[in-house]
């Protein structure tokens, strides 16, 4: 269960939980051990890396891996009462609990579980300063690591079933993890927790139900972009299967765990900008835009080149997994990630349908590679894998029967083909194999860059490689020209006002409305979360 989750979450002391196992299987002849509710816990994390891992308990696959493990435990699982005279065992068996349900796509039956644990926590005082200081410093490290991944669990869970979320932050009082001898490294847990917090903030601002005034809404998304950014700060620049030079348990954890966090991120960067990618396919197949409407020079274009991008990325983070063979079989981020990601590999082909073949995104890995995935993962007995690829099969073969795009073929192969082409008419260049060398650093880089270490970001500009290069300046002010506010003079110019840029963008577009609050985009919910 570690290996897959890395160090971005804690629910169990390793040390003592390996203590405890290595004394339970050194006197098997004890009966009484499976009567003690540390006994359910050990149950719990075997169903749990039973299900990451995809190991069936049979060859017919008829149930989910640890299912019958967790029945067990699910049918002898203590009160209430009696979990919270358990101290921090009671917290992590439900919160446990809570893991193996939203990997089994139960998550609404997660949320229950994991709000109980965070009761159980904030019942404790856990979250206070006061709640732990009479403890030894190990104890005290573990339930700081402890409550933090439950809060974390339940904000993601919360925003995930569109519920409240159990805890005001007012409230709460420990600090964030930091570095203690003995335990894994914070920072990969810290970092995580700030992710879960903008994407409760983008799932709410965003997604939530309700009138979402101007006056609030638009500083509230720009407050996203900004956490966004120095969230993107902490994360290493580059991810890549090749850091890793000799293959170890460690290594994997470390690479899974930066896998972990590059994946979160990206998710986070699409679910901020994927509604006006949505707003931008929708002025296509309405043909609701005059022939004036550049996706090429406009922040609307270069929002659109921002999520494109940014999937393209959350892919190669994928294929990475998938290469090492550390992907997780039923894992509810990896596919929620990959189905997030073959979503607007959908709409780049809307919005490639109206682009010159020169201006086209064509983004490798693109379609094709996220169904090959989903495919992967529907081989592997991930039933839930195989709903999604046929809703984005379902969404490909609609829009090929009235658009111009490929149905069978991904933009990759599109990309591959121009390339052909063009190295067949070109009397001075090198073979077709050397403008798609792939690039050394794995994630970021772009077809045809011929292995620069300098790429040009959505916005045009150069930029190392990394996650910082989606989230430069170019981003928040593309989408604060969505906003433009009245001006109090008529030879005002709004703050970092590109001379003609409101031209840039058809008059839909500068109603905030109308992009990130439009009822007939179905599928803008957290569904897609």
């Amino acid at each position: 269960m570690s290996f897959f989750i890395g160090y971005t979450q804690h629910h169990v002391d390793t040390r003592e939980f390996s203590d405890r196992l290595a004394f339970f299987y050194s006197n098997m002849e004890d009966s009484s051990q499976t009567e003690t509710p540390w006994y359910l816990e050990m149950l719990l994390v075997f169903a749990i890396g039973k299900l990451f891992s995809g190991t069936f308990d049979s060859g017919d696959r008829a149930e989910l891996p640890g299912l019958s493990m967790f029945t067990h435990v699910q049918a002898r699982l203590p009160s209430l009462s009696e979990l919270f005279s358990l101290g921090k065992l009671g917290i992590e068996i439900h919160a446990l609990a809570a893991v193996y349900l939203q990997n089994a796509n139960r998550k609404e039956e997660g949320y229950l579980y994991i709000s109980s644990a965070l009761r159980l926590a904030t019942a404790h005082g856990y979250h206070r300063t006061s709640g732990t200081k009479h403890l030894l410093q190990s104890e005290k490290v573990h339930l700081n690591r402890l409550w933090w991944t439950v809060y974390m669990q339940e904000r993601r869970l919360a925003a995930a079933t569109g519920n409240p979320s159990g805890i005001s932050d007012d409230v709460i009082e420990i600090d964030m993890p930091n570095d203690s001898p003995g335990f894994p490294p914070a920072l990969p847990l810290r970092t995580n927790i700030r992710i879960a917090r903008v994407t409760g903030r983008i799932l709410s601002t965003i997604y939530g139900p309700g009138n979402h005034p101007e006056e609030t809404f638009v500083p509230n998304v720009q407050e996203i972009v900004q956490s966004l950014y120095w969230i993107a700060k902490e994360i290493p620049g580059e991810f890549s299967g090749k850091l890793i030079v000799s293959p170890s348990l460690e290594g994997d954890i470390s690479l899974r765990t930066s896998a972990y966090l590059h994946m979160m991120l990206y998710q986070a960067i699409l679910l901020t900008i994927r509604p006006v990618m949505l707003h931008v396919s929708k002025l296509i197949l309405e043909e609701d835009h005059d022939e004036n409407l550049n996706l090429g020079a406009s922040p609307l274009g270069r929002l659109s080149r921002t999520c494109s991008e940014a999937a393209r990325r959350l892919l190669e983070v994928l294929l990475t997994l998938r290469r090492k063979a550390i992907l997780t079989t039923f894992g509810f981020f990896d596919l929620d990630a990959i189905f997030s990601a073959a979503f607007i590999m959908v709409l780049t082909l809307v919005v490639d349908s109206s682009r010159d073949e020169c201006q086209k995104l064509c983004p490798s890995p693109g379609l094709l590679e996220a169904l090959e995935i989903l495919d992967y993962l529907v081989e592997k007995g991930n039933r839930f894998a195989l709903q999604r690829a046929r809703e984005v099969r379902r969404m490909r073969d609609h829009l090929a029967t009235f658009l111009d795009i490929p149905k069978n073929n991904s933009p990759s192969d599109v990309r591959q083909q121009r390339q052909k082409e063009a190295s067949s008419t070109s009397t001075g260049g090198g073979p077709a194999g050397e403008t798609s060398q792939e690039h050394p650093s794995g994630l970021g880089s772009t077809p045809g860059d011929a292995g620069d270490r300098e790429v040009l970001t959505p916005s045009g500009r150069s930029s190392q490689l990394g996650s910082r290069s989606l989230l430069d300046s170019s981003l928040w002010n593309d989408i604060s020209y969505l906003w433009q506010q009245p001006l109090a003079a008529e030879d005002a110019q709004p703050p970092d006002q590109v001379p003609g840029a409101t031209e840039l963008l058809p008059y839909d577009a500068q109603n905030w409305a109308s992009i990130f609050y439009n009822q007939d985009f179905a599928l803008t919910g957290e569904d897609l979360g």
